[in-house]
């Protein structure tokens, strides 16, 4: 699913039954989601041309601005804290992380 893809150009079309599986929502849930999100001026729906009932969900510039300051958030985080750790630590790290989250299941 790309959405929100690096650029402003998507590869596929995305509607409301992919958010539903890829974030394992119920259609109520992600009717209201959705609707919250148009409101706010994040997505708006357009219609197919080969099926009127179905609605393509297209991201705003106003949700691509949000994310490149989510990336650039989370970018900074990281940077902070990794800093001083080698990327063999960091590979250690994540390595037994998977495995605990393993344990988990």
């Amino acid at each position: 699913m790309h959405l929100l893809s690096r650029s402003a150009v998507r590869t596929d079309d995305v509607f409301q039954k992919d958010i539903e599986e890829e974030y394992g929502l119920r259609p109520p849930t992600a009717t209201e989601l959705l609707k919250k999100m148009e409101n706010n001026g994040l997505i708006r729906r357009e219609v197919t041309s080969y099926d009127a009932r179905l609605k393509r969900i297209i991201a705003s510039d106003k949700a691509l601005k949000y994310k490149e300051q989510v990336v650039s958030d989370l970018t900074g985080l990281e940077e902070v804290l990794t800093a001083g750790i080698s990327p063999e630590e960091l590979d250690v790290f994540f390595k037994v992380a998977e495995k605990m989250t393993d344990n988990l299941s």
